[in-house]
């Protein structure tokens, strides 16, 4: 036996069935490109070799499909609060630096990211977790109830009919990650990246730019090595260009589509939401990039909706989704 506690989990967690990856050790940013778990799990050798390579890696939990398993991620007080008050049972329970993760059966009709409660939301496919023993923040991830999570099935129904109806309220709990970058700064190799992640999260909350400057000099100093105040100037004021956070707004139904020759045309007609779609060939390849997204006013003017960014639109048979990336 291996005298790698973190090592034995994950290989552990892969005879159980679960696809596992190797975590930031002291984090949750995995340790290399992941996309294949999420659709192959690793074995036994793949996995001691990564060990081998990152011995004090956090354990990551590929959630989904994959896994047979989806997580609700309960965010601080808010987090517990909402699912106690929902009465639901629980199965395999890990407390967390910040909160706790519920484990369930897959559940298709959850995606993850869906945030429908205060300080909840979701890990299925697409997702991961980090899995105890791995740490972060100086604190464990610990397994507080480990009922067999076939006992308790998928995510029971009352769960998904607030995530469906949209009856809740956006949390105003920060994530967990914010927590951390506030509290702990961050790590050399991911200094800047993290820097600009957490001054564009502010930004997007509403948070005006003397909040954000106190705020970031915080984490600045923190960080290893520390910020230099010009370098913290020049993330505040990338983040800013951007736009701050609007509503969300749901759209149902499927677009009406013309063709126009040089674009694609998507229209929404009961949201005025109208998207144009060209085509740009690279690599034999036809990738499709979305050139505008606006809504039609009634004077017929646009109303632009996310400044400066682009989207690649993808469609499969009457879905149609979005996938956002900054302008290069």
């Amino acid at each position: 036996m291996s005298a790698n506690p973190l090592l034995e989990a994950a290989l552990q967690y892969a005879r159980q069935g679960l696809s596992v990856i190797p975590v930031q050790a002291e984090g949750k940013k995995p340790l290399h490109e992941w996309k294949d778990a999420q659709e192959h799990p690793a074995g036994e050798a793949q996995i001691h070799d990564w060990w081998s390579q990152y011995p004090r890696s956090n354990v990551g939990i590929v959630c989904g499909a994959i896994s047979g398993v989806t997580v609700v991620d309960l965010d601080g007080p808010d987090g517990l609060t909402s699912f106690k008050e929902l009465g639901l049972p629980t199965s395999r329970v890990v407390k967390t630096p910040h909160g706790y993760h519920i484990y369930y059966l897959y559940t298709p009709d959850l995606h993850t990211g869906a945030a429908f409660l205060p300080g909840i939301d979701v890990r299925s496919d697409g997702g991961f977790v980090v899995a105890p023993p791995s740490q972060a923040s100086g604190k464990s991830y610990e397994v507080l109830q480990d009922h067999p999570i076939v006992e308790i099935g998928p995510i029971p129904h009352e769960l998904l009919s607030q995530h469906r109806n949209g009856t809740a309220p956006e949390s105003n709990t920060a994530p967990g990650w914010v927590s951390d970058l506030l509290a702990h700064g961050a790590p050399e190799g991911s200094r800047n990246n993290d820097a600009i992640r957490l001054a564009g999260y502010l930004h997007s909350k509403g948070h005006p730019v003397d909040i954000i400057a106190t705020m970031m000099e915080g984490f600045a100093a923190k960080c290893q090595p520390p910020m230099e105040q010009h370098e913290l100037r020049s993330v505040i004021q990338s983040a800013l260009r951007y736009p701050q956070k609007q509503a969300a707004v749901r759209i149902d139904g499927a677009p009406q589509m013309e063709n126009l020759g040089d674009r694609y045309v998507f229209r929404w007609p009961n949201h005025n939401l109208v998207v144009e779609m060209g085509s740009i060939h690279r690599d034999h390849e036809d990738i499709r990039c979305l050139l505008d997204l606006y809504r039609e006013m009634e004077d017929g003017s646009r109303d632009y909706l996310y400044g400066p960014v682009k989207y690649n639109i993808v469609t499969t048979g009457d879905r149609t989704g979005l996938t956002r990336y900054l302008k290069d």
